[in-house]
């Protein structure tokens, strides 16, 4: 399964540039109380938008264009409201911005 996590300073950490070295993509669905149902369709989203950014990491993708497919994917899925910014600017304008570092 493409999710992953490490714990701590004890993990192992491969050499730069290393043939072991492993993509990682965290995705976060949210949070609040919801429904077991829901809980469930909450899980296959956020596995369906990680496997999606995953891929392509593995398929020589940068990380934004890894984290824009994950981000994606969640907006176009109706369980999330990603995409749909909690907080606008006076002329609704969404502060949430994805840049490449050199732009």
């Amino acid at each position: 399964m493409p999710l992953g996590s490490s714990h701590g300073p004890e993990a192992e950490t491969p050499e730069s540039g290393s043939a072991d070295m492993n993509p990682v993509l965290v995705v976060h669905g949210g949070a609040g109380p919801v429904s077991e149902d829901v809980k469930e369709r909450l899980r296959q989203g956020i596995v369906r938008a990680a496997t999606v950014g995953y891929c392509i990491l593995r398929e020589g993708g940068s990380a934004v264009d890894a984290v824009e497919g994950a981000v994606v994917t969640l907006e176009d899925n109706p369980e999330f409201n990603a995409g749909k910014c909690a907080f606008r600017l006076v002329n609704n304008v969404s502060p949430v911005k994805l840049l490449p570092h050199n732009k």
